[in-house]
């Protein structure tokens, strides 16, 4: 449809076509063939109603020189000029056979997790230079999910992503909540026990107290949870207490809330399409030498990832066993 290939005819393109195809499609052709394709992936089964959506990112080096070829000093901040104009130096998590920091770009990734198999699936991506901080992406990628028709509820993402202020906002205009790791940093609230989390009315109360859901100024809503003829302090206790949202225990969903920690641990599985993308697919090392190339390669990339899952559900038991045969 989309290089112009009859339907109704058996006929292959060609390596010129495909050329041709490349050159002249805007960044806005690519987004609804994107929708085009995750629509095929919605419906081959591989990602139901019940998903879960993650974000993450990922450093992408760039294959030329890592060295700068001139600092500037602006404003007493030295800029670094690389040979990629819109590359910079960023840095990685730390892995045992890479250094700490590398130079190219980010890729910010929206991905499909199915709760049920772990299997996961890179829907959209953005790019960014290496030094950029995650969470200045995260509103973006939500927004442009929801433009193209996504349904997103829940999405898990790391500490980087756990700004309280910038995920509330996120909440309220798009229903969106965001389930990070509690930052370390931020202290629990008083009378709250630092092990399970519990929360009590005060330092003389033994009963944990009941969740209620958040308020409409961003707070928890906790009930007392003991008996009235079983309270002595009956007639002087308020019986509810509100604890802000934090960044730590206390963010969009308590820590302890039930099944807030299934759906952390379902992040650890976005490595894989991190991996995908990067060497099947070939996205590391850039190949390109600017941010809006890269983005356009990033495009395909994802394509090419959503298309090969999809493909892949339609194999016969026979087909698979035939595979394997070979592969041993």
């Amino acid at each position: 449809i989309f290089v112009g290939l009859p339907l109704h005819k058996k006929v292959s393109i060609s390596h010129s076509q495909l050329s041709q195809f490349r050159s002249d499609i805007t960044y806005s052709q690519m987004v609804n063939i994107m929708i085009y394709i995750i629509h095929f992936l919605i419906k081959s089964g591989r990602v139901d109603e019940n998903v879960i959506h993650g974000i993450d990112s990922s450093e992408l080096s760039v294959s030329c020189n890592p060295r700068p070829l001139t600092t500037i000093k602006i404003n007493n901040k030295n800029i670094r000029i690389y040979a990629d104009l819109n590359a910079d130096c960023g840095k990685r998590r730390k892995k045992r056979d890479k250094s700490e920091y590398f130079v190219g770009y980010r890729i910010h990734s929206l991905i499909a997790i199915n709760p049920e198999t772990g299997m996961n699936f890179p829907l959209i991506s953005l790019i960014s230079p290496g030094n950029h901080h995650d969470s200045l992406f995260i509103s973006q990628i939500i927004q442009l999910s929801k433009t193209i028709g996504l349904d997103i509820k829940i999405i898990t993402a790391d500490e980087a992503y756990g700004d309280a202020e910038k995920n509330e906002t996120i909440n309220k205009e798009h229903e969106v909540t965001i389930i990070t790791p509690p930052k370390e940093k931020v202290k629990l609230p008083e009378h709250v026990d630092k092990e399970t989390q519990f929360v009590y009315m005060d330092n003389l109360c033994e009963t944990p107290m009941s969740y209620l859901g958040k308020t409409e100024d961003s707070s928890h809503e906790y009930k007392c949870n003991t008996e009235p003829e079983g309270c002595m302090r009956e007639a002087l206790c308020h019986k509810f207490r509100e604890i802000p949202v934090d960044s730590g225990f206390f963010g969009q969903i308590p820590n302890n809330i039930s099944g807030v920690k299934e759906v952390k641990d379902l992040r650890k599985n976005i490595e894989r399409s991190f991996n995908l993308l990067k060497h099947r697919e070939g996205l590391e090392p850039v190949r390109v030498r600017s941010q809006h190339g890269l983005m356009a390669v990033a495009t395909f990339a994802n394509m090419a990832n959503l298309l090969l899952e999809i493909v892949a559900t339609r194999k016969t038991k026979k087909q698979k066993k035939d595979q394997l045969k070979l592969a041993m």
